[in-house]
């Protein structure tokens, strides 16, 4: 009889082992799954940001992508709303037009295609303290 009782109580221990793994394990991956949808949500709505950005600035060259030179570049910054834009999606407020056209002018042509802003800005805003210092 105790041989049974004791067999009963390990039985009964193992299996609230394998219940506790099976729930943290499940704890686990929600929690990993949750952490994934938060950042791309976070990475859509950043691309949404620069997006709409980059509307405002084909808007203010009549509704035409103007490829952004550093004059370009000079006129959108000094419209406060743009500039702060800018600002909002990451770039320093001490960057100057011609540093922006340098960081985003990814073929070194000296002017900003609509697609070398929106990725290459994405980039530099997604890539974090470390990315935007080198």
């Amino acid at each position: 009889v105790l041989l049974v009782v004791a067999l009963t109580f390990f039985v009964v221990l193992q299996l609230k082992f394998v219940i506790t793994g099976m729930v943290v394990e499940f704890v686990s991956v929600t929690m990993k799954l949750m952490q994934q949808e938060m950042v791309d949500r976070e990475v859509f709505l950043r691309i949404r940001q620069l997006t709409l950005v980059e509307q405002k600035i084909r808007e203010s060259f009549g509704g035409v992508w103007i490829p952004l030179e550093k004059e370009t570049m000079g006129r959108v910054m000094k419209d406060p709303t743009l500039a702060s834009d800018f600002y909002n999606v990451g770039i320093p407020k001490s960057f100057r037009p011609w540093e922006i056209v340098a960081l985003l002018d990814e073929d070194g042509n000296g002017h900003i295609s609509s697609n070398e802003f929106v990725l290459n800005l994405f980039n530099l805003v997604d890539s974090g303290e470390f990315g935007s210092r080198c």
